[in-house]
């Protein structure tokens, strides 16, 4: 969900959520990865300006979050966030039945979740949207419930008002 004016933010906590993981350990998720050099010094630079809000710069590379699947298990599905390798592999097949070719995403404004900082990504083709629909097609997605194309730049170190 996007920022809201006069809301508080959220602030992150650096630790590894044993509550969430209950001995889990491989979490799926389907994402764009951001290689390109030109494009990695623009993004740290901006969030060099924003350091003092932000949780002090961790080793995670950047990317586009496309699909939130869960805990891969092997098998039965135990938690409401697993997710069964049989089903990663049927993504991965559908995947490849699209055969798509390279394509275009344009970079947009800085905003904000009540979590972290981002720069929001168009989409002028509809490719994120078309690869999402291949995905849920075989498992709904464990995320928010409005996807929002972003390449987040930080998480908020502490809970400021908006």
């Amino acid at each position: 969900m996007l920022l809201q004016t006069e809301t508080q933010l959220i602030a992150t906590e650096q630790r590894d959520y044993p509550e969430w993981h209950v001995g889990r350990s491989d979490y799926g998720v389907w994402y764009i990865e951001i290689a390109q050099p030109e494009l990695i010094q623009y993004l740290d630079e901006i969030q060099a300006k924003f350091s003092d809000l932000l949780l002090p710069k961790q080793q995670r590379q950047y990317h586009i979050t496309l699909f939130v699947c869960g805990f891969l298990q092997p098998a039965a599905q135990q938690y409401d966030d697993d997710f069964q390798i049989q089903k990663l592999e049927q993504q991965i097949k559908m995947l490849k039945a699209l055969q798509l070719t390279t394509f275009e995403l344009e970079i947009r404004q800085i905003d904000s979740f009540s979590s972290a900082l981002f720069l929001h990504i168009k989409d002028q083709d509809h490719v994120l949207a078309q690869l999402r629909q291949q995905f849920v097609q075989v498992t709904n997605e464990v995320a928010a419930l409005e996807y929002c194309p972003h390449i987040t730049l930080g998480l908020y170190r502490k809970a400021w008002l908006s």
